[in-house]
């Protein structure tokens, strides 16, 4: 089909594939040395769930923003290719019929053809400058005077993005050696703050159950805030009216889902009876669709979590013992699979590099069964291995005894899975209860997904019970 009015379409993409590929490091496609982060065509899979577009890395690919959700990806939207020995100046279709999700649907493309309109439109794609589509509109097709650009636009009102998402580029760092003020909109700001800035004040205070994220890249010591994200070290001074959170993004199968973690919250003596903790909690379930989670609660302060409304998520954990039955061979590093490790399971270990965890990739007759284990010496008899993340758990229920044969040392230890890990079938060497239940504000993940990483517990060395 040829392009035509009322159809949308996508940012162009740099390269698009012509066959199947592995969806990880920088490599040549088409004839194109595709690089980090350029924006890449993937159409050929041969499993269609994962065509679409991505943006490469030198791991693991991630789909682009524009094409990594569910109300991103309709049937109709095109996206124009810019190199390739083949897919130069050609136009793709997403042909998938709605609905699509992402991660669930397989995905098709079809090409369109370009002719008459259409290719003076995509000649203007094509045009790098503003000066070049000038000359290009005024080639025959009238022409327009006095086009200038304007380096200072200003908005008359609020922006809607009818919830389409805004991509910015980084431009300078606020960063100076002296004072600066920084102002948020009533709808709340994202600051990213390097070198030794002081920040005097905040001028406007976000609308009402909104915040005002502040993001420190590198080292920094914040003093008397609100709702903080720090991205690499920081020192916290509190004053008053501070919450720290730990956020994640997590990918599912049925897309992006928000996770944060409160398993090291603590409210000081001082402040107790107060209703701080009831507060603190109410600040922090505050949006229904976040997963909140508490894996090792003080039983002091189960009350205040379940008036908060976090609900039971576990109590009890099955356990497997060394044993001497035939074991399966282990991966104790899986990066090296290659294709064979799914880009999910690749992306959570690359993620959690560097922190006191085990990253198996067990052969059992069925194909490998991925797992991330916390070692954890919680008693003078035994170190607990405890699974904080299981890729495949009705394949670990058909081998657990074998797979705990496999990854268990021989003596001195014990494998732990909580008890929404497991699937029919499954046989332990026993079952034991928490000393206190996990709890959850469930959000939009089903128990099974709720997972111990991207949390407190794995970033700071938390003992759970």
């Amino acid at each position: 089909a040829g392009v035509t009015a009322g159809v949308s379409s996508k940012a162009p993409v740099r390269a698009a594939t012509t066959a199947n590929i592995t969806l990880s490091a920088e490599q040549t496609i088409d004839g194109v040395a595709v690089v980090a982060d350029d924006r890449v065509l993937v159409k050929d899979q041969t499993d269609g769930i994962e065509n679409g577009i991505y943006d490469a890395k030198s791991g693991a690919w991630v789909r682009s923003r524009d094409f990594d959700g569910t109300r991103d990806v309709k049937s109709g939207p095109f996206v124009v290719v810019a190199s390739g020995s083949a897919g130069a100046g050609t136009i793709w279709r997403i042909t998938t019929a709605d609905d699509i999700t992402i991660g669930t649907t397989s995905i098709a493309f079809a090409q369109m053809t370009v002719s008459g309109a259409s290719a003076f439109i995509l000649t203007l794609l094509d045009d790098a400058t503003a000066a070049a589509a000038r000359t290009t509109l005024g080639a025959g097709t009238g022409s327009l005077d006095n086009v200038v650009e304007d380096t200072t636009p200003q908005l008359g009102g609020p922006l809607d993005t009818n919830g389409q998402l805004i991509q910015f580029s980084e431009g300078a760092a606020i960063a100076s050696a002296s004072s600066c003020d920084i102002w948020g909109g009533d709808d709340g700001n994202t600051v990213h703050i390097t070198g030794t800035t002081n920040i005097d004040d905040f001028a406007t205070a976000p609308k009402a159950g909104a915040y005002m994220w502040v993001i420190f890249d590198g080292a920094a010591s914040v003093v008397d805030s609100a709702t903080i994200t720090v991205d690499g070290n920081a020192t916290f001074q509190a004053a008053a009216n501070v919450l720290g959170l730990v956020y994640a993004e997590r990918q599912t199968s049925n897309g992006p889902r928000t996770t944060a973690d409160m398993t090291s919250w603590y409210v000081l003596k001082d402040y107790r009876g107060q209703g701080v903790g009831k507060k603190m909690m109410a600040l922090a379930t505050l949006d229904p669709d976040v997963t909140v989670t508490n894996f090792s609660s003080a039983k002091a302060a189960v009350n205040v979590l379940e008036k908060a409304g976090l609900r039971e998520l576990d109590r009890e954990r099955l356990v497997w013992h060394p044993s001497k039955d035939a074991g399966f061979g282990v991966h104790e590093d899986p990066l090296p699979l290659g294709d064979r490790l799914p880009a999910k399971d690749r992306r959570i270990i690359e993620d959690h590099q560097g922190l006191r965890l085990r990253f198996l990739s067990v052969e059992t007759p069925e194909g490998l069964c991925t797992m991330v284990i916390y070692p954890q010496k919680k008693h003078d008899d035994y170190v607990t291995h405890e699974i904080m993340y299981l890729a495949d758990q009705p394949l670990f229920a058909r081998f657990a005894k074998q797979i705990a044969a496999s990854v268990l040392p021989s003596e001195a230890a014990i494998l732990s899975l909580d008890r929404r890990f497991a699937r029919d079938g499954i046989v332990c060497d026993e079952v034991r209860e928490f000393a206190t239940p996990r709890y959850c504000q469930h959000g939009l993940l089903d128990p099974s997904e709720i997972d111990m990483l991207y949390s407190e517990c794995v970033l700071l060395n938390i003992k759970i019970h």
